[in-house]
């Protein structure tokens, strides 16, 4: 049951850390597990924190937490708490935006149960603070969407503003919003939108090259199979949820324990793929 007055505590101290955050959060870990969206799939959520508990892993959230499933606002709060107890880093989707939670699902959910003070707070002041990529020993990098134009080197996150609402700035909103391509080379207009755009797999090859990292781990897209392969695998697209109209989906989370990484199916608990780096 949400209690609103705990929850806007919650959004508070969460606000208070989050301000010691950059915009791209370097971490290095050798237990991590990176979950792609969820999009209010508490279930599935619960399921990874049973197989692998906060007090032994650090998890790495992809964005998309909130919209179209059915506990958006339990969902959110377990992340935010998880975030709070030092072993959750919740990255910024294209979802945590008040343009997206106004259509898809968030704004009808949290209305009655927060009130409208809070839910504002929420998507102008909580949503806009999120990071919007990690660097995983220095080796893998983590984001919601992909590779933008003007992206030249990963420090170049570090640029970027915090508290943009929509955002406004061009590399920002590619990095929630862009794709990942086999079929395309360099930046082409995608089907998401103005603005938006997929990538090619030369685009990827020479990021990595350039930035000296191994592969780069994103969400945004829906998967049924909960993971993909692109760009020769240099790109791993994972989705964690199984809710809402993602019910034919099976959820995958990427588990790293030393040097190893796997993807895991979230049901069956088996390692459906293991990633060799480079």
């Amino acid at each position: 049951m949400i209690n609103r007055s705990n929850f806007k505590e919650l959004v508070d101290k969460v606000l208070d850390k989050l301000s010691e955050l950059e915009t791209l959060v370097k971490v290095n870990s050798n237990r991590v597990v990176i979950l792609g969206d969820l999009h209010g799939d508490l279930d599935s959520l619960e399921k990874v924190i049973n197989d692998y508990p906060p007090s032994d892993w650090l998890y790495i959230g992809l964005g998309d937490y909130v919209d179209r499933g059915e506990y958006q606002v339990e969902t959110l709060e377990r992340v935010l708490r998880l975030f709070l107890q030092g072993s959750m880093i919740p990255l910024r989707g294209n979802h945590e935006s008040y343009i997206m939670n106004e259509t898809y699902g968030f704004m009808d959910e949290a209305l009655p149960l927060l009130g409208q003070s809070l839910l504002h707070t929420i998507m102008h002041e909580l949503f806009p603070a999120l990071p919007y990529a990690a660097l995983l020993n220095n080796r893998i990098l983590l984001l919601h969407g992909g590779l933008a134009k003007g992206l030249e080197t990963i420090n170049d996150i570090l640029k970027l503003s915090k508290h943009d609402d929509e955002p406004s700035n061009p590399v920002a909103f590619q990095i929630l919003w862009n794709d990942p391509s086999d079929e395309v080379k360099g930046f082409v207009d995608s089907p998401r939108g103005l603005g938006t755009y997929l990538f090619g797999p030369d685009v990827t090859m020479n990021f990595t090259r350039r930035n000296n990292i191994d592969l780069i781990v994103r969400g945004h897209s829906y998967i049924t199979e909960g993971y993909w392969r692109f760009h020769n695998g240099k790109v791993i697209s994972l989705f964690t949820s199984s809710s809402g109209p993602y019910s034919l989906s099976k959820p995958k989370v990427m588990v790293l324990s030393g040097n190893e990484l796997k993807i895991i199916d979230v049901k069956s608990r088996k390692t459906v793929d293991t990633i060799t780096l480079s």
